[in-house]
């Protein structure tokens, strides 16, 4: 490596240093009671919609709010092998207070959503039965 080169590759280093220094001076990290919303200790700031589905306690210490899409593998996926165990875990017990909102991605997701908002609420208990779109096999398809 030549001198020249050497001596970029210094002021380099040194204008990294002095920008993650400059960087840590004027922007600090917060702490963690700055993190926590103030409207989190005075109580829950959320509202139930009609379009929502909930199980569990609405007294229950957790609330977990799920955003799932019908069309969504990967949601699909999370029903299959992860609801039923929270559900077991959590919600059966009074631990979480579980509520699903669809998260539209794609036209078909919001025929489904609309369709929905028709239909008499019932008992959930996986993607399946709150979307009634899901495909079993993680494709995404509508049914």
């Amino acid at each position: 490596m030549s001198r020249n080169q050497q001596i970029i590759a210094v002021v380099a280093v040194v204008i990294v240093l002095l920008a993650a220094a400059g960087y840590y001076l004027f922007f600090p990290a917060n702490s963690a009671s700055e993190a926590i919303p103030v409207s989190a200790a005075s109580g829950p700031s959320f509202t139930i919609t009609a379009d929502d589905h909930t199980l569990g306690s609405p007294k229950a210490p957790i609330t977990l709010i799920e955003y799932a899409a019908p069309t969504c593998p990967h949601c699909g996926h999370f029903n299959e092998t992860v609801f039923p165990l929270l559900k077991q875990s959590y919600i059966d017990t009074g631990k979480v207070y579980y509520i699903f909102r669809v998260f539209p991605l794609h036209p078909p997701t919001e025929r489904s959503r609309r369709w929905r908002t028709v239909c008499p609420k019932t008992p959930i208990s996986s993607l399946s039965t709150r979307c009634s779109a899901i495909s079993p096999s993680g494709t995404g398809n509508i049914r």
